[in-house]
């Protein structure tokens, strides 16, 4: 029996992108303990789409498919968390809409190579309906590419970066580089697989949704931690 598709609600639309980042910014800086230290950098890219990431002058820098600005997230004993968002904006009838949300998180010291860990991730760029929306995505062991940091600010002036290949694996082939920064598989956040036909849960942010969203993905990853790392948060 075929499963049902989610219904969608409509797109998230706003008149200027920066009010919208401005009020992430300031959930972001309350629930990290950074209130009135987070900024953002936007960057253009082809056919007028728009994308926000959120910094700090007290933070980092990683990579997954990117370069990231990091804002410091929590630590233990022996490990250092970093959080990442992107927003990411499309042209829409003199208007914009939010197209894509990824809120990205590392392991690693503040002035070194730091890594990927899993996304959370809301996009609309897939019409067929394959993925769930929203999902996480698990980064390989490995992936990233091994990159300085410098204190203070973004972007850091790095060295070439390296590939960096997980013990025990092969070189990668030139033909596949980079392909390790992406995950495949989308784990859905929801789903309606316990109703008769249900499907992967597929829906659209409102604004406030959307802040809901980033809230309830900070507080389940600072649960998670000490269960990844198997040591208390020094809080």
């Amino acid at each position: 029996m075929a499963r049902k598709s989610s219904p969608s609600a409509p797109p998230l639309v706003c008149q200027e992108p920066t009010a919208l980042v401005k009020k992430c910014m300031g959930m972001l800086g309350r629930r990290l303990g950074h209130a009135g230290k987070i900024g953002f950098q936007e960057i253009p890219h082809a056919r007028g789409e728009r994308e926000f990431l959120l910094l700090s002058d007290q933070g980092s820098s990683a990579r997954a498919r990117q370069d990231y600005p990091v804002l410091y997230f929590e630590a233990t004993r022996s490990k250092t968390y970093w959080l990442a968002l992107s927003l990411r904006f499309a042209p829409s009838l003199e208007r914009f809409r939010l197209i894509q949300a990824s809120l990205l998180l590392f392991e690693g010291p503040w002035t070194e190579e730091k890594i990927p860990l899993l996304r959370a991730e809301w996009d609309e760029l897939e019409e067929d309906g394959a993925h769930a929306q929203p999902h996480w995505h698990v980064y390989p062991a490995g992936a990233g590419v091994l990159r300085r940091s410098a204190p203070g600010g973004f972007p850091a002036a790095p060295p070439e970066p390296v590939e960096f290949v997980p013990q025990a694996a092969p070189p990668t082939d030139p033909g596949e580089a980079g392909i390790q920064d992406h995950p495949r598989f989308h784990y859905a956040m929801a789903s309606q697989w316990h109703l008769e036909e249900g499907a992967s849960y597929r829906c659209s942010f409102s604004e406030g949704g959307l802040l809901s969203w980033l809230v309830g993905c900070i507080d389940y990853i600072r649960g998670q931690l000490p269960h990844i790392s198997r040591e208390e948060l020094l809080g």
